[in-house]
């Protein structure tokens, strides 16, 4: 028995219960979002403790490119609905043989991928810095006399 629901998402429908999206097509395919996009599917498991453990176990199959032999397709690769919910029913069965190191793994992804937002966001922030004092060098306000 599956323990979550894959289906193909169409525009403008919501969903009540905790989802994430996972990028159907491309060379990207397998990468979750948090947003909906053309070419996805939606995941939604049955439990809602599984929410997060699902979308890093998307996110690890997508980083290690586990669906990259799953690619059909000349022009634009796309991997199977079917192949997908092996993909991630097996290896989410793999990893729940151990609840506590699942949860411990999740909770420090989760920690490290708020970390690289606060990382981004400051480094965001010095690339204005930094364009802004380049521009202050190449336009420097004249002194009155």
């Amino acid at each position: 028995m599956s323990s979550f629901t894959l289906k193909c998402h169409k525009a403008g429908r919501s969903y009540s219960s905790p989802h994430f999206f996972i990028l159907s097509r491309g060379l990207n395919c397998g990468k979750p979002l948090k947003e909906p996009c053309p070419n996805c599917f939606v995941i939604i498991p049955k439990r809602k403790k599984d929410g997060n453990c699902f979308y890093w176990i998307a996110y690890s199959l997508w980083k290690t490119k586990a669906f990259h032999p799953y690619f059909v397709g000349s022009v634009i690769p796309f991997v199977r609905k079917g192949d997908f919910r092996c993909l991630i029913q097996n290896a989410f069965l793999s990893v729940s043989a151990d609840p506590a190191a699942l949860s411990k793994s999740v909770a420090l992804l989760m920690d490290i991928d708020q970390k690289r937002k606060h990382f981004e966001a400051v480094s965001h922030h010095i690339d204005i810095l930094h364009e802004a004092i380049l521009m202050r060098l190449l336009n420097p306000k004249k002194k009155p006399h």
